[in-house]
């Protein structure tokens, strides 16, 4: 039989899920001004549920670069399972359907487009979502596309019911933690060595937090290629993670989308007044965000491939 603490713990969940700040939560529950002791009780009651912290029916959408097939034999695979693609040359549409658009920055070998590709998912979300862009990346990698440095991997995380605040504690919880998700991504993708995915510069925290919190993110045109992009909010309500290399291995893709999921779902529950810490590691930010164990084993397994300790002879 559920106690009154269970039932209040339940309540905070509820509440939380209305949209309610934590500051109303403790308001609404008899906590007085400690926002701190009703997101206690809202992880308490998810907890309670079975659940992970992980929101896994906010939106997202994937870009994969790749090249060394045409178009129309990825679309003909695809049609082959059910799954609607269309070669589209070159835009920025928002589709319900997947599409294969040009990338200029990608190599063009064996395209026949004269430029490298990309996969552009529709909308997707949930259990269905995971499982379709399973599909899609299986698919491509059976009938020939390939990657190499010139490919990233590009996820849209949806901004939507979000308070400026919430949107800033996101933007804050990646960019202080730029170093640690470096550890899970190829040497190539890290810190400034690469020109479309760099990382942000101290100096330029401040000004893109502040135009986060505003919802004003029209920048200058090379202020996409950061790691997270946040000019993408303006055109498509997203921020568009784009740290990792290119990759058609569905493991990698799902682990890293739900890593995402997990941060930005994580960054709602700290207190308005606070702003997200920098972990301490790798297993640290894991265990904080609230990642399932198996996403956890991969990652610690991803970050000990690619962080190989050095022994001295």
């Amino acid at each position: 039989m559920p106690t009154a603490t269970d039932t209040r713990h339940a309540e905070a969940v509820r509440l939380r899920r209305a949209g309610l700040s934590f500051s109303q939560i403790a308001r609404e529950l008899g906590y007085g001004p400690y926002p701190s002791a009703a997101r206690y009780a809202y992880l308490a009651g998810v907890r309670a549920e079975g659940q992970t912290v992980v929101n896994t029916n906010r939106q997202f959408g994937v870009e994969i670069e790749f090249y060394n097939v045409r178009p129309s034999v990825v679309i003909q695979a695809l049609a082959e399972v059910g799954i609607d693609c269309e070669y589209e040359g070159y835009n920025h549409h928002t589709r319900p359907h997947w599409k294969i658009v040009r990338d200029g920055s990608v190599t063009s070998r064996n395209t026949g487009e004269g430029s490298g590709l990309e996969m552009v998912s529709p909308i997707l979300s949930g259990t269905e979502g995971l499982r379709q862009l399973e599909t899609v990346l299986t698919i491509m990698a059976r009938v020939g596309a390939k990657v190499n440095s010139t490919c990233g991997l590009h996820v849209h995380i949806d901004q939507a019911g979000l308070t400026g605040v919430e949107r800033r504690n996101y933007f804050l919880a990646y960019v202080k933690n730029q170093r640690v998700f470096d550890r899970l991504v190829s040497p190539s993708r890290r810190g400034f060595r690469n020109t479309y995915t760099r990382a942000y510069e101290v100096s330029e925290i401040p000004q893109f937090t502040q135009a986060v919190e505003d919802g004003q993110t029209d920048f200058y045109s090379n202020a996409r290629y950061h790691n997270l992009n946040v000019t993408s909010y303006g055109k498509y309500g997203t921020f568009e993670v784009r740290h990792h290399q290119g990759t058609l291995n569905a493991r990698k893709v799902i682990n890293w989308v739900k890593l995402n999921l997990a941060l930005h779902t994580w960054s709602k529950t700290i207190r308005e007044d606070s702003v997200p810490a920098e972990f301490a590691s790798v297993e640290d930010m894991l265990t904080t965000v609230g990642v399932d164990d198996d996403v956890k084993t991969f990652w610690l397994r991803r970050e000990a491939k690619l962080n190989p300790v050095s022994v001295a002879a």
